[in-house]
């Protein structure tokens, strides 16, 4: 009973707080000038006589007109016929005489008055109530600034795409000649390093000292320079497509770069260990070359105490930060960039043995899979090298 009573009262002031059909219809035409009103785009009524019954605020905004000067007037007499465009005339007479609407037409044009332009127009019929007469509601925006911007957003992604085409183009052509030239230097430079051994065996005996220490400077530079053309191969091979991208395990990545070193760690001592490494997706080879090269890079450069090289990973994001950590003599950290371009050494060549490429290399490879790699240090306190690489999306287990 107290249900009913509740329902039925809030149906009494439901009905008693009805608009009239009228009213809701007047109140309607109100919320509909007003939103015309305060439209920031131009918008007109045109009779079937293609008259302007009515303008906004913003196409006497546009045209710099008044009320008297457009009202009533036909539309393609305004601004002294400057809106006597052919497209919009055939926009129009389709719309009155077949009803067709169209929507977002651009009209690409040079108004006398206000240079040249590009509107998009939309244009639908409506019936005005009290004569029953057709009515066509148009609607202009001013898109000029817009396309304008579109057209220089367009050049400017073509001369940035041509840029690129040239640097590949450019990169492939300094890679190709890289590889060539380091090939085609080893044979001349094995039969020179050939030579001199041969002259040291057969005349060493009747050499004075002055002799024998020349042929050693042109035999060390001679194996210098064979260890920069491998070095150069290398590096050149690094930027060219791997192997089939597949999932790879980073243990066996580490256990076989150990393995490919196991000569430098046994000469040294080095105790190099790792924590449980996840797969990446990428290029197993090219990923026991980063790994080979961290790991003999902090061999190389330890200090006076037994090499300690921890390899370690933890994920952050959507992607796997490798660390290869180790004891040794560390490096200043504003060289933390310079030690990963091409032949840049911090060290004296007779401190430390190597090209200085091996960084390159271990960058552009880590590069070339989506990562990035970086280093961090303090002298005489050890160093830690990072690579971070994407994580694989789904990993299958067997």
């Amino acid at each position: 009973m107290i249900r009913k009573n509740v329902t039925d009262g809030m149906q009494a002031k439901s009905a008693a707080s009805a608009i009239p059909p009228e009213a809701a219809q007047a109140l309607l035409s109100r919320c509909a000038v007003s939103i015309i009103e305060s439209a920031r785009n131009p918008i007109l009524i045109l009779n079937a006589d293609r008259c302007v019954q009515y303008a906004n605020p913003a196409f006497y905004g546009l045209l710099r007109t008044t009320s008297d000067e457009t009202l009533g007037k036909p539309l393609f007499e305004l601004g002294g016929g400057q809106w006597d465009v052919p497209q919009l005339q055939v926009l129009i007479e389709q719309l009155f005489r077949k009803g067709t609407a169209f929507y977002d037409v651009e009209i690409d044009y040079v108004f006398p008055e206000m240079r040249p332009r590009i509107f998009c127009v939309e244009g639908r019929r409506i019936r005005d109530i009290a004569s029953e007469q057709p009515r066509m509601l148009l609607a202009i925006e001013d898109i000029t600034a817009r396309k304008h911007a579109e057209q220089e957003l367009l050049l400017l992604n073509k001369n940035i795409s041509d840029h690129v085409d040239q640097l590949e183009k450019a990169n492939e052509e300094l890679q190709q000649f890289a590889y060539v030239a380091s090939h085609d230097l080893q044979e001349p430079l094995r039969m020179v390093a050939s030579y001199i051994q041969l002259l040291e065996k057969r005349c060493g005996d009747s050499l004075d000292a002055d002799s024998r220490r020349f042929i050693e400077y042109a035999s060390n530079g001679a194996r210098r320079m064979q260890s920069l053309i491998k070095d150069l191969l290398s590096y050149s091979r690094a930027g060219r497509d791997g192997a089939a991208v597949e999932l790879v395990d980073m243990n066996e990545v580490f256990e076989h770069s150990v393995h490919g070193l196991a000569k430098l760690i046994e000469e040294t001592d080095a105790g190099v260990t790792k924590g449980n490494l996840p797969s990446v997706m990428g290029d197993p080879t090219q990923f026991s070359q980063v790994m080979q090269n961290l790991i003999e890079n902090s061999i190389k450069y330890r200090s006076d105490a037994k090499p300690i090289i921890h390899v370690s990973a933890e994920k952050k994001s959507n992607k796997w930060v490798f660390a290869v950590h180790d004891n040794g003599i560390g490096f200043d950290p504003q060289h933390s960039e310079r030690i990963f371009q091409v032949f840049q050494r911090l060290n004296r060549r007779d401190e430390n043995a190597g090209s200085g490429i091996g960084l390159a290399v271990a960058k552009k490879i880590v590069e070339r899979h989506g990562g990035n790699i970086w280093a961090e240090s303090t002298p005489g306190q050890g160093a830690t090298f990072f690579f971070a690489l994407p994580a694989p999306l789904l990993v299958r287990k067997s």
